[in-house]
């Protein structure tokens, strides 16, 4: 368990349930109880900032891509990608009559 702490209990599942944690693992040795521990912390983070989730989904996956050996490493926490998360890009304003 994640925190050490607590009774360890068993649930079940369906097996196409397994299949679907087991692709959600970050790293190979990753518990079924780290991926739901994830998934709900994502979850209360999507209910108050979607941006930020989506933003914690993108690095998520690239992670998961890198520790299976899909891809080479990328940094992942760079000032620049957590900007395009928080500022969304303005449009320039129409030109028309009324805007020189």
């Amino acid at each position: 368990m994640a925190e050490g702490k607590g009774k360890i209990t068993t649930i079940k599942l369906l097996k196409s349930t397994k299949t679907r944690l087991d692709h959600l693992k970050v790293y190979h040795r990753e518990t079924y109880d780290e991926i739901l521990t994830r998934m709900l912390e994502l979850l209360n983070i999507c209910r108050v900032n979607p941006e930020r989730a989506r933003y914690h989904l993108i690095t998520m996956e690239k992670q998961r891509k890198h520790h299976l050996g899909l891809i080479e490493p990328v940094p992942v926490h760079t000032s620049q990608t957590q900007q395009s998360f928080k500022q969304p890009q303005k449009r320039p304003a129409p030109q028309g009559r009324n805007n020189p």
